[in-house]
């Protein structure tokens, strides 16, 4: 099974002796920038998307919104797996936002998509991303047989912007705390997350049961630390939801 535990254990050193992001390795073809030019409608070689990698920044974000609403998927028959994120048109600017960061790893703009539920009609605004290895090697960590899973190394994954971003994509306030929507995650792997927040950030956390499925909570006493963490990363249009 291929994994993206090879690459994290790939580093280089710069000057100061420091490690320089693990995941990229020596031979990786990245460009840095907080905006990064887009791409839509240029075709890329195959030899220029194999060489492709994604800044560190970016790669945290792209966590957090895994953990959240994004799906990174791997057709059948296809080498590469691609990003797909989708919102309510209610969360047009923060989809915009989102959009906005990974534009440069996208062929098309973005579509609306008009779905039936209960009887009433409902539209949100999706984009996909080219396919690219570094989101392969994603893939393989984060799924088997087609599930979304946590993986055992989460904690070393998650980033103040990762964690933002799942907040504003699956995330709620409610009873003086905050939840995260884990309902499809196994209770167990909801216990690994409670345990990679406490870790990484020193967020106390719980487990409620919503219709008998786990569900992550953030209580009271949390909530200063919580906020101090994601607020630099909140978009204008998500801030309700720290109030």
């Amino acid at each position: 099974m291929k994994s993206i535990l090879k690459p994290l254990g790939v580093s280089s050193r710069n000057g100061k002796g420091r490690n320089i992001f693990p995941v990229l390795g020596v031979t990786a073809l990245v460009l840095w920038g907080v905006a990064l030019w887009s791409t839509v409608g240029f075709s890329l070689s195959s030899l220029v998307i194999s060489f492709t990698y994604i800044p560190r920044y970016l790669y945290g974000i792209l966590i957090g919104l895994i953990l959240g609403d994004g799906f990174i998927s791997l057709s059948q028959g296809r080498k590469n797996a691609h990003f797909r994120f989708l919102q309510g048109v209610i969360n047009s600017g923060f989809f915009w936002h989102v959009y906005s960061l990974f534009s440069h790893y996208s062929q098309s703009l973005p579509t609306i998509n008009i779905s039936k539920r209960r009887g009433k009609l409902h539209s949100a605004l999706v984009f996909w991303t080219r396919s690219y290895p570094f989101l392969t090697d994603l893939y393989y960590l984060f799924y088997v047989s087609g599930r979304k899973r946590i993986p055992w190394c989460i904690s070393e994954l998650l980033t103040p912007e990762g964690l933002a971003m799942w907040a504003m994509s699956d995330g709620c306030k409610a009873k003086g705390g905050f939840y995260l929507s884990t309902n499809s995650f196994h209770y167990e792997e909801v216990q690994l997350l409670c345990n990679a927040l406490k870790e990484r950030f020193n967020l106390d956390c719980s487990i409620h049961s919503q219709c008998g499925q786990p569900r992550l909570y953030i209580p009271a006493n949390s909530m200063p630390l919580f906020r101090s963490i994601v607020f630099p990363y909140f978009h204008s249009s998500m801030i309700y939801k720290l109030r």
